[in-house]
């Protein structure tokens, strides 16, 4: 079930960088956004989040001072974005 809920809302894979990118999974805690799959690489750190859960991440990251890359989308809303100018698929 968590897999269709997480597919049905979206996927991002994000990317912080910045002096002290492990501040972003306190803030994460603090705040309850959901982060799973955490992979660390020197002054980086990877892991997967919600769409949902990210459009709270700006208010957070202002005065963190990390910067945001994303790097892959997955899920139903980005199939549906991808072809939504395409009536005749329906």
């Amino acid at each position: 079930m968590l897999f269709l809920y997480r597919f049905f809302c979206g996927i991002l894979v994000v990317e912080f960088s910045g002096i002290y990118p492990e501040k972003i999974l306190n803030l994460c805690a603090q705040n309850k956004i959901a982060i799973w799959n955490t992979r660390f690489s020197g002054q980086k750190i990877r892991f997967f989040i919600t769409v949902k859960d990210f459009r709270k991440l700006p208010k957070i990251l202002k005065k963190s001072g990390i910067k945001v890359h994303i790097l892959k989308k997955k899920g139903f809303p980005f199939y549906i974005n991808k072809y939504k100018k395409r009536f005749g698929i329906f």
